[in-house]
C-alpha cells in the first residue's frame, strides 16, 4: 500500500529542484487520497523520470502540474506539462512506452513508468499536442482501508522471503533475521 499524495509531497523538494527556475511546479493533493497498490521507490522514479521529460520539453521555460486525487476506484495522478507537445507519430510510439532513447521531438522514454504502474495493474495514458503539451496520466487500483494488504503492512501480516546467497552462513543469518522478523 502507498499513500500517493505522501510520495509527492516527500519529492516536492527534488521535483522543483530538476525542473528548474524556469519550470514552475504546481502541486495539488487530495488532503485524504486513498491508498493504493503500488511500489513508492517505483513511483518515485517514474515521477522523476516524467519531470525530466517535461523539463526537456519546455527548455524556455513552463508550468509542470501534478495532481493526486481519487477517481472512483482508482487514483489518477496526471502529470501534466504546457511544453511543445509531441506530435501524432511519435506520440504512438510513446503509448506503447517501448522508446526509452532521448531525442528532441520524441523518445519520451516512459519504460520506467509503464514498469511502476503495470506491475501492481494499473494503466498509463497519454495525451498530447503539438503546441499545446503533454498529460501523462498513471493510473492505480485504489486499496479499501480494511484490505489484507493493509493488514499486512501494518505489521499484522506475514510474507515469504526468498533468500539468494552464494555463502551458506549469510543465508542462514539472513533467513535468521527474517524469521525473527516475522517472516
Amino acid at each position: 500500500p502507498v499513500d500517493l499524495g505522501a510520495v509527492v509531497r516527500g519529492m516536492a523538494e527534488i521535483l522543483d529542484w530538476i525542473v528548474g527556475d524556469a519550470i514552475t511546479l504546481k502541486l495539488s493533493i487530495d488532503n485524504d487520497p486513498p491508498p493504493v497498490l503500488g511500489d513508492a521507490e517505483a513511483i518515485e522514479m517514474a515521477l522523476l523520470n516524467l519531470a525530466v521529460n517535461a523539463r526537456e520539453a519546455m527548455p524556455g521555460g513552463g508550468t509542470l502540474a501534478l495532481t493526486v486525487a481519487r477517481e472512483g476506484d482508482r487514483v489518477r495522478p496526471p502529470v501534466a506539462d504546457s511544453g511543445a507537445g509531441t506530435a501524432r507519430p511519435d506520440l504512438a510510439r510513446a503509448r506503447e512506452c517501448a522508446s526509452t532513447a532521448k531525442r528532441p521531438g520524441g523518445g519520451l522514454g516512459l519504460a520506467i513508468v509503464r514498469n511502476a504502474v503495470a506491475a501492481v495493474g494499473g494503466r498509463v495514458e497519454i495525451a498530447s499536442e503539438s503546441g499545446v503539451g503533454t498529460t501523462v496520466t498513471l493510473e492505480f487500483p485504489r486499496l479499501a482501508p480494511a484490505s489484507p494488504e493493509m493488514s499486512e503492512a501494518a505489521g499484522g501480516g506475514k510474507r515469504t522471503v526468498l533468500v539468494i546467497e552464494r555463502d551458506p552462513a549469510r543465508r542462514r543469518a539472513a533467513a535468521r533475521r527474517l524469521e525473527a522478523e516475522g517472516h
